[in-house]
């Protein structure tokens, strides 16, 4: 009777993961707490070990930042216990992914360094490879892409010497999203379109969808819109067919890039507010505040201040709740835009100081290069607002600086898309200085 309770309580951590994946979190947290329960009255500390760390996973994938750390705290506390030093460095591993997602590298990466460590001590070879994945993570995310590069091919090395074809369908994955990145659009296919025949020999539909969506953000950089358009509905429809409502919120929101990046900023809306409904349901607060932003990015094009700045300011609020601040630059230099267009000089100043703030806290490359192209537009609206004679308390610069500011930040955004290979946003500032001379 006390090992069928105990395998029962496994079977639960088995299914809650499984849900996890799903973006099902609801069933997901009811499942690791069925098991944390019945761990806990079979005195399996290994299992309540591994219930507390999903539950702390479920936190994690909500964007509560908090609870998940004090999750992992726990099961970590537990693993050191049992003296089990493999727990212990998988628990070490996930803390890293959240100071991942935090944009705390530096600590990100004590972490993955701690956790491969263990997993060398260990000789566990797989767990080594996911490791150096990981860190590979960190630095595609600060925008250093050699290094990014150089950790990829190490793991990809070792996943295939272990004949771990997933584990290198993954990697490969990632390698292609940092040619997509860097502007190499033809090598990012190359490796989206081999990890995807990895993916299909294995009859993995999850991975199948997520490599076609990112084959389908590869063609949408390039500005083949059509078929970005023809993937992502691809992706959706095998999202929709695993029930996988994280996978549908991407590829939804996925499709609302595209119509964004063509102009298209009704249809744009439509996709991203349809995001933000799944998010909300399944209550990702990190999803619903990226949502927030593409709407408020949407909504400052079509020059609709009001709502931009609603939106945005709630972007804000998530971002500040969870910890999370990845999109934070461009969100507040969208709050600055939107300040220009209210002739709220105070708030213009505020906005811009503290998203250049956030873009030298943050250090992610992309980042910097949206702050800097929407920090310019706002200067380019000051620009109009002289050459249009408008009413009300002027601007705190003259036309002439404006024109010179927003020039200094376009050139800094080129020359920070042109060092890291930014072919997309050396384009569009290309186009922003175009519209600057013509003024």
């Amino acid at each position: 009777m006390l090992e069928s309770r105990k395998w029962r309580a496994k079977s639960l951590n088995w299914q809650a993961l499984f849900k996890i994946e799903t973006g099902d979190y609801e069933k997901s947290l009811a499942l690791a707490k069925d098991a944390l329960e019945l761990a806990g009255r079979t005195d399996d500390r290994k299992t309540e070990a591994t219930s507390t760390c999903l539950i702390g996973a479920v936190h994690y994938s909500r964007g509560d930042y908090d609870e998940a750390l004090r999750c992992y705290g726990e099961a970590l506390a537990m693993y050191r216990e049992l003296g089990d030093r493999s727990g212990t460095a998988r628990v070490v591993g996930n803390i890293g992914v959240l100071h991942t997602d935090r944009n705390n590298y530096d600590e990100a990466l004590r972490c993955y360094g701690e956790a491969l460590a263990m997993f060398r001590e260990l000789g566990g070879r797989r767990s080594i490879a996911f490791s150096l994945g990981n860190i590979g993570n960190v630095h595609s995310g600060r925008g250093d892409y050699d290094e990014a590069l150089r950790c990829y091919g190490e793991a990809l090395a070792m996943h295939r010497e272990l004949g771990d074809r997933c584990g290198a369908a993954r990697v490969v994955g990632n390698i292609g999203v940092v040619h997509c990145r860097l502007g190499d659009y033809d090598e990012a296919i190359r490796c989206d379109e081999q990890s995807l025949r990895i993916f299909q020999e294995l009859g993995d539909n999850r991975g199948i969808a997520i490599v076609v969506g990112n084959i389908g953000a590869v063609h949408s950089e390039r500005g083949d819109y059509d078929e970005a358009l023809r993937c992502d509905g691809e992706a959706l429809a095998m999202f929709r067919e695993l029930d996988d409502k994280r996978g549908i919120a991407y590829a939804v929101g996925s499709i609302g890039h595209v119509h964004a990046n063509r102009g298209d900023y009704d249809e744009a809306l439509r996709y991203y507010q349809e995001a933000l409904a799944i998010r909300r349901q399944v209550r990702d607060k990190r999803g619903t505040g990226e949502d927030l932003t593409n709407i408020a990015s949407v909504l400052t094009e079509r020059g609709l201040w009001a709502e931009a700045k609603k939106a945005a300011l709630e972007a804000e609020r998530l971002w500040r709740e969870t910890g999370g601040a990845t999109h934070a630059p461009e969100m507040l230099s969208i709050l600055c835009r939107a300040a220009v267009a209210a002739a709220d000089w105070p708030g213009f100043l505020s906005y811009e100081a503290a998203a250049l703030g956030a873009a030298e806290h943050i250090g992610k490359q992309e980042q910097s290069v949206l702050c800097r192209l929407n920090l310019s537009k706002a200067h380019i609206q000051i620009v109009r607002w002289f050459n249009e004679s408008k009413q009300g308390d002027p601007p705190p610069l003259s036309r002439e600086e404006a024109i010179a500011k927003a020039a200094d930040y376009v050139k800094q955004a080129k020359e920070l898309a042109e060092a890291k290979g930014m072919k997309g946003y050396v384009k569009k500032a290309d186009e922003l200085i175009a519209e600057l001379a013509s003024l």
